[in-house]
């Protein structure tokens, strides 16, 4: 039995289950785990997490898989804020410190 390691965590069952079908689209086999705290407290489970777990064989070809399905493809060039000076990423329009729009002059 191949040796099994942990690929990616993911916040919900939605975003690991897209991680587990792009790996599984390019021929790595990849299930998930709950990583969840049942039983600690007495009628209540909570998430942690959920593992996306892999073949440690697969383990490069997966690094690599995610790390082109995340890589930031942005067109839009960083912008300065007007109003504060802060550096914003391109694909927010809005500045995340004063809250001054990117169209705002």
């Amino acid at each position: 039995m191949s040796e099994e390691v942990q690929i990616a965590v993911c916040g919900n069952i939605l975003d690991a289950e897209a991680v587990k079908s792009l790996l599984e689209e390019n021929e790595v086999n990849a299930w998930l785990m709950r990583d969840d705290g049942d039983g600690t407290i007495p009628g209540q489970t909570f998430v942690q997490g959920i593992k996306v777990m892999i073949n440690v064989e697969d383990k490069e070809t997966a690094k690599e898989l995610l790390k082109q399905a995340t890589a930031d493809t942005s067109e839009d060039p960083a912008w300065k804020c007007s109003k504060c000076g802060e550096e914003i990423e391109g694909q927010f329009s809005d500045c995340w410190s004063c809250g001054n729009s990117k169209l705002e002059k």
